[in-house]
């Protein structure tokens, strides 16, 4: 089980920055309402509004880069109303205010494209660097050097954060991918088979009933040893095609829930699942099976899920099938794989539901163990 979803990563590096955004904006600010002589109602209303429009700006560009949210004209619009105020506090209310423009280019390092981050954070150290030498000029050299120095390491942390959210989504993405990857392989493997058992049979049947339809009026006796060589391997291929078959949908339960949560957690979505019972009908192995794929099938295609839960008991003659996964806003309790599954739990005279309420989607099955024994 992986306890790691690309919506906790994004969430928690997300919240590192915003605690660090806030932590070099609260310290400045307490400083500065504390200051002697401290500062008049109207600068703090000013600055207030200043402190707003930072933070507000700064913290939608985070939350849209981190998601892939807005467009890239809308953000680069938010950084600048964020670099305006990160210069203007302080111009207007002093070196205090000189974390800002260091928070600004980091978040300029996860925003911009590399090559523009390349260009934008040298000219925004040049920007801090020039209004630092400005305001810190009576109090030496030193200080200029500090500032700088913390102002880049400031962007590189705040950078390397941003840059390892956008990692870790696309470590899940390839991982989802790889998801898909290994169903398409499944399917492909089934065609390569499928023509191994087929392809040389039918061509051969087809070869035989022309040699027969040729011989038929000149040599009856050879035509009809044709034709029968030709039936008896349509019989034969049959039979190895429902061989192949079988060993394609008729896995134990066990097996089906083990393929389905490992691809689950290849895709990202923690999964849960309980031990799948022993000495089970074949045709409830089948039934139960075939739910539990496609139940982790449309999970896949239709839901963004985080959870999934496999529950699995026998109880009063019944096994029970509940599968829930957190990901109901994109799964209706409809539609031609729920109507099948209905179609199929049905058969074996079961029960089937499929339901969304508060944010979960639960598929539901009973099935009796002894066909026939539910009146």
């Amino acid at each position: 089980m992986t306890l790691l979803t690309p919506q906790r990563v994004t969430r928690a590096v997300a919240a590192v920055i915003v605690l660090v955004t806030i932590g070099y904006v609260g310290e400045p600010a307490a400083y500065w309402l504390t200051a002697v002589p401290p500062p008049s109602p109207g600068q703090i209303v000013l600055a207030g509004l200043g402190v707003a429009a930072f933070l507000a700006t700064a913290f939608r560009v985070v939350g849209e880069t981190l998601t892939y949210g807005a467009g890239g004209d809308r953000r680069l619009l938010d950084l600048a109303i964020c670099g305006s105020a990160a210069f203007a506090m302080p111009l207007c209310f002093g070196p205090l205010w000189l974390a800002l423009p260091a928070l600004l280019a980091g978040f300029a390092a996860i925003t911009l494209a590399p090559r523009r981050t390349l260009v934008a954070v040298p000219l925004l150290l040049t920007g801090q660097a020039l209004v630092g030498g400005a305001e810190l000029a009576p109090l030496g050299g030193l200080d200029l050097v500090d500032l700088i120095l913390r102002t880049a390491l400031t962007a590189i942390i705040v950078g390397a954060l941003g840059w390892l959210g956008h990692f870790a989504e696309e470590v899940f993405r390839g991982r989802a991918e790889l998801a898909q990857l290994a169903v398409v392989e499944e399917r492909l493997r089934f065609a390569r088979d499928l023509h191994d058992v087929l392809g040389h049979a039918l061509s051969v049947i087809g070869l035989k009933n022309e040699v027969a339809l040729r011989l038929l009026e000149r040599d009856p006796r050879r035509a009809a040893t044709e034709i029968e060589s030709a039936r008896q391997l349509a019989a034969d291929s049959v039979r190895d095609l429902r061989s192949l078959v079988r060993g394609y949908r008729n896995p134990t339960l066990a097996d089906e829930v083990a393929g389905v949560c490992s691809i689950l957690e290849l895709a990202g979505i923690r999964c849960d699942a309980d031990a799948a019972p022993v000495g089970l009908p074949q045709d409830v192995q089948e039934v139960s099976g075939w739910i539990v794929r496609e139940a982790g099938t449309n999970i896949l295609r239709h839901a963004k899920a985080t959870t999934c839960t496999i529950k699995l008991r026998v109880s009063g003659g019944d096994l029970l099938v509940e599968i829930v996964n957190d990901g109901a806003g994109s799964l209706r309790a409809s539609g031609s794989g729920l109507t099948g599954l209905a179609e199929r739990v049905a058969a074996v005279d079961g029960e089937f539901s499929a339901e969304s309420s508060l944010g979960r989607f639960t598929l539901r099955a009973n099935l009796p163990l002894t066909k026939g024994a539910r009146t």
